[in-house]
């Protein structure tokens, strides 16, 4: 695994080589330096910019059961960094990964920390005439349940953030919209 100990500026270096003149450089720049997704739920507080770079063999990803932990790619800005992808599950917030984790973290009295939910009405199927119960069935918390006329809807106090919605949605109307950012990542822009 290559580590990147550098905290080189990627948006100067866009620009010196001119990728920000079009806009898929620009978007290309965006991308490489935009985590790909929050981080695991007791991961919050730690500088992941330096200890996770000096991890040589991830046991957090390989731990996960659910296989939502995962590594940025060595092109990334964030290279080598956990970060939860909900293309497939949800966080069962199980804790391994923090229990394997060398820097010892311990959840004793820390909660777990889980990105927002953004439920787009505009897009979700029941709110535009079809019936569809995808992430109903899939909501441990009943944060997403169904209301009189057959619309579904998010009760946003209930939502724990754990993704287990954001796979099985079929029109994708249900994604992740917030991380939980390092100072480092504090600037840089978020779906």
């Amino acid at each position: 695994m290559s580590l990147k100990t550098d905290s080189t500026d990627v948006s100067r270096r866009a620009f010196l080589r001119g990728q920000l003149l079009t806009r898929e450089g620009r978007e290309s720049v965006v991308r490489s330096v935009r985590p790909l997704g929050a981080r695991p739920p007791w991961h919050r507080d730690l500088d992941l910019n330096t200890s996770c770079l000096q991890c040589d063999n991830s046991p957090c990803v390989s731990a996960c059961e659910q296989k939502v932990v995962r590594l940025h790619n060595a092109d990334h800005a964030l290279a080598g960094q956990p970060y939860l992808d909900f293309s497939e599950n949800g966080c069962s917030l199980c804790g391994v990964c923090a229990d394997v984790c060398p820097l010892g973290i311990d959840r004793d009295g820390l909660a777990p920390s889980l990105p927002a939910i953004d439920f787009r009405t505009d897009v979700c199927l029941t709110h535009n005439g079809v019936i569809c119960l995808s992430c109903v069935g899939h909501c441990a918390s009943r944060a997403l349940r169904l209301q009189l006329g057959g619309r579904v809807v998010l009760d946003e106090d209930n939502c724990i953030g754990c993704g287990a919605c954001v796979s099985i949605c079929p029109v994708e109307a249900i994604r992740v919209v917030s991380f939980d950012a390092s100072p480092a990542e504090a600037g840089t822009d978020r779906p």
